[in-house]
């Protein structure tokens, strides 16, 4: 299909099975943009609320320098130990996944407040950032670890090593948001390559956090990404039924 000025969109189809929603699944790349735009679009048919579970995932390249920023000082960290832990960020690992012995999850914390991002830079800096309207707030770091069993498992999974950074509608993955009967939620994505310093980006915590979110704006304003939505809204709501 064609969205504004004639930009073609990928749009999918897909009836979840397992909370009993419609969803459809917007994409596009205007031409010269630095930002590839996605726009998901909840149904609930039901004359009952359901619960719903909605978790974007970029896998990016790891290495020894990799290290993945977001604007929080605290997360909700699970080391699949049954428990869900408190904790300041950056943590032990200081933002470095392959920093970590073991997987665990970090759920970021993100005030209000604050613009929603998550973004993983190299050594110079360079990286790749996601960032969201709302109503998606949460942001997540996924890692496997150095030991064996991380290593093995990533193996299993694909080829070379890799981390994930995540984005979704509840602050963790153990949770779900009440979706009323006959609702539709929809918002937009966009993904896109970003540029901080690299003795910035592999400093302070605080001061490397607001740099990329200093970057992620420049790529794309939080104005701009509003405007996108709110015409992706008009021609891109289609009944969901």
């Amino acid at each position: 299909m064609s969205g504004p000025k004639g930009v073609p969109v990928l749009r999918m189809w897909e009836y979840e099975r397992l909370r009993r929603m419609v969803v459809q699944l917007d994409a596009w790349l205007p031409p010269d943009s630095r930002v590839l735009f996605v726009r998901p679009r909840l149904h609930n048919p039901h004359r009952e609320t359901i619960p719903v579970y909605w978790w974007s995932n970029v896998a990016v390249p790891e290495t020894d320098a990799t290290r993945v920023l977001a604007p929080a000082d605290t997360a909700w960290q699970f080391g699949y130990e049954a428990e869900l832990r408190k904790t300041p960020v950056p943590g032990p690992t200081d933002g470095y996944p392959a920093r970590a012995a073991t997987a665990a999850d970090y759920f970021y914390d993100i005030p209000d407040d604050r613009a929603g991002w998550i973004a993983a830079v190299d050594e110079n800096g360079d990286g790749f950032f996601q960032t969201s309207t709302r109503p998606m707030r949460g942001r997540k770091l996924f890692f496997w670890g150095t030991g064996q069993g991380g290593r093995r498992w990533q193996e299993w999974l694909g080829d070379g090593r890799y981390l994930e950074i995540q984005a979704g509608l509840a602050r963790t993955q153990l949770e779900h948001v009440p979706m009323p009967a006959g609702e539709t939620w929809s918002w937009t994505e966009a993904y896109g390559p970003i540029a901080v310093d690299a003795q910035v980006a592999h400093g302070d915590w605080t001061r490397a956090s607001q740099a990329a979110g200093e970057a992620v704006a420049r790529v794309i304003p939080a104005t701009d990404l509003s405007t996108v939505d709110t015409e992706a809204a008009r021609w891109g709501g289609a009944s969901a039924s």
